[in-house]
């Protein structure tokens, strides 16, 4: 397997940063905080090794300078990260090499994050309508194995069988009774089923499924923002908040506590049990600590990728990025690039974007 320069300067940026997301460092940990420099370093260093399109150029300096304004108004820095990951990516397209390395990479370090986290914690989770007792490990274990199964299905866009989706389905369920993630299981359940039907079914030929796919993100926002405006108004979303092992109610609090503001904000988080504070939903994270701005930019961006996948049959892409949509409601990792594969495919978007614009400039 042959890698150009542009790949190698993609991978020395993403691969190292991959892994450590994948041990559950986080950005407080100085490991994270060292690496995350030295890969920038390493990047500007060799950015002359990336040709740009002038328009891309200046759209990507947009993004840049925009991603720092949220560095200072929200305190995170994750959006910053994956905007220099797609500014890396310009140039490559759907490029297998780059799938392969990755898979093979996250495939080890989630073995290694497995391993590293097989002491549970027992836990009640509420079930059936009733409360169960299970073994319990970091969700975010669960969240790196779709990240490895989303590369997989990249892989193997063209020529996935139906029985490589069973496979999937089996080991899908054997990580849930080692994790303990219910909604990590239900995303992928609802990834299969999708790829089940939008492959199968002639679903691509009505405009309604079309626009009900690209409209999504936006309705998986919606019933983040209007669950936690209403809990606590009928029994119903009390049901749900027990489901959701009390995210609604955090978002309700959350929703009360802080203004919309355009840029965002600082938001206070504590996972201590007389003083629980954690906003446990990318949608309402996205709303209240990156700012209206970026959620506005962010629903439309999806809509227009997801239409665009849908119009190519790219069917695969479609259910990856509508099964990350649904991820979303439980999970705050969305804007996160290590973590949510989706980048990929945006990435591939804003280069075939802007070299179709040059193609049909040439041809005028």
């Amino acid at each position: 397997m042959n890698i150009i320069k542009k790949e190698w300067i993609f991978l020395s940026y993403f691969i190292p940063l991959f892994a450590v997301k994948l041990l559950d460092i986080t950005s407080d940990n100085m490991i994270l905080k060292i690496i995350g420099v030295l890969c920038l370093g390493l990047l500007a260093f060799n950015i002359t090794g990336i040709k740009y399109r002038i328009q891309s150029f200046r759209l990507f300096c947009v993004l840049i300078f925009f991603s720092i304004i949220l560095v200072f108004t929200s305190g995170k820095q994750g959006i910053f990260f994956s905007v220099i990951m797609l500014f890396t990516m310009q140039g490559m397209q759907q490029n297998k090499r780059i799938y392969k390395v990755c898979f093979w990479v996250g495939l080890i370090f989630l073995i290694i994050a497995c391993i590293n986290g097989r002491e549970g914690t027992e836990v009640s989770r509420f079930m059936n309508g009733e409360w169960n007792a299970m073994i319990k490990r970091s969700n975010l274990l669960y969240v790196s194995y779709v990240a490895i199964v989303s590369l997989y299905l990249f892989i193997r866009e063209k020529q996935l069988r139906n029985s490589e989706l069973v496979m999937i389905g089996v080991i899908s369920y054997c990580m849930y009774l080692y994790v303990g993630s219910r909604t990590g299981l239900g995303a992928v359940i609802f990834l299969l089923i999708l790829i089940f039907l939008l492959r199968g079914l002639r679903f691509d030929q009505f405009r309604i499924i079309k626009y009900g796919c690209a409209l999504f993100p936006l309705i998986c926002f919606l019933f983040c923002l209007f669950s936690g405006i209403n809990y606590g108004k009928e029994s119903f979303w009390d049901i749900l908040n027990m489901m959701l092992q009390g995210r609604v109610e955090q978002n309700s609090a959350y929703l009360d506590r802080y203004d919309i503001t355009l840029f965002g904000q600082h938001i206070y988080e504590s996972t201590d049990v007389n003083d629980f504070w954690v906003l446990d939903c990318a949608y309402l994270d996205m709303l209240i600590c990156s700012g209206l701005l970026f959620s506005f930019l962010w629903i439309v961006f999806n809509f227009i990728v997801i239409k665009s996948m849908y119009e190519q049959k790219r069917m695969i892409v479609v259910s990856i990025l509508l099964m990350y949509a649904v991820y979303g409601i439980t999970e705050t990792f969305l804007p996160n690039c290590f973590l949510n594969m989706s980048f990929f495919i945006y990435g591939q978007y804003i280069d075939s974007y802007f070299y179709n614009r040059e193609i049909e400039k040439l041809s005028v």
